[in-house]
């Protein structure tokens, strides 16, 4: 009887350990990397290793180069998870533009969202989260704020442009910006240039901005 008790105990225990064994492996499978807790200047290749999504790319509007990912379902922004999606009636898509200075070192992000719902989410999330921020004129598309957070050494920049579905009808695609303080247009090393912050508190207008390769 005795051992037939401790036989039924341990079944238990070991049935204990393989739920508890698989939440982990559910819980770890389910992590996303959260992009407000990057720290500049780490080396991109490392930082984002397991990310097989990557690929070259640039920013038309400043000429940075970096990496980009159109399936950013693996990332948070404060908690909130972003998400692969496609505005229906059309091919504007969600992605994810990671910033480089030189060859690896993490400059930043650009995460470019056409689901209108998470964008609210992400701008309300924004204000709530950092209070003091500059609202600028965005010449009809949408709206644009410009925070300065020196405790981060970061910028934040938001702006929206007017997207058109196939119907005609118009739909925001939201831009949420989080780069290093003092990163100039094209990554320019001329103190005489200008920096991105600078640029859209001026101009808030990134039509404007002429990119040459």
């Amino acid at each position: 009887m005795i051992i037939l008790k401790l036989n039924s105990a341990l079944k238990v225990s070991i049935r204990v350990l393989l739920i508890f064994a698989f939440a982990l492996f559910f819980l770890a499978c389910q992590s996303k990397t959260e992009l407000l807790s990057l720290k500049f200047d780490q080396d991109i290749s490392k930082l984002f290793k397991g990310d097989k999504q990557l690929k070259t790319g640039r920013d038309k509007f400043f000429g940075l180069r970096g990496y980009t990912d159109n399936d950013p379902d693996n990332y948070t922004i404060d908690g909130i998870k972003l998400s692969s999606y496609t505005h229906p009636g059309s091919e504007n898509h969600n992605k994810l533009l990671f910033y480089i200075n030189g060859e690896v070192n993490y400059l930043g992000f650009k995460y470019s969202s056409v689901d209108q719902e998470e964008s609210r989410r992400i701008m309300a999330d924004l204000k709530t989260k950092y209070p003091k921020f500059q609202k600028v004129a965005a010449r009809g598309d949408g709206e644009s704020f410009l925070w300065d957070i020196p405790a981060h050494q970061a910028w934040i920049i938001f702006y929206q442009q007017n997207q058109l579905a196939k119907d005609g009808k118009k739909f925001y695609e939201s831009n949420f910006i989080v780069v290093k303080k003092g990163t100039r247009i094209a990554n320019s090393t001329d103190p005489n240039g200008m920096n991105i912050y600078d640029y859209y508190s001026n101009t808030m207008d990134p039509a404007l901005l002429k990119f040459v390769p």
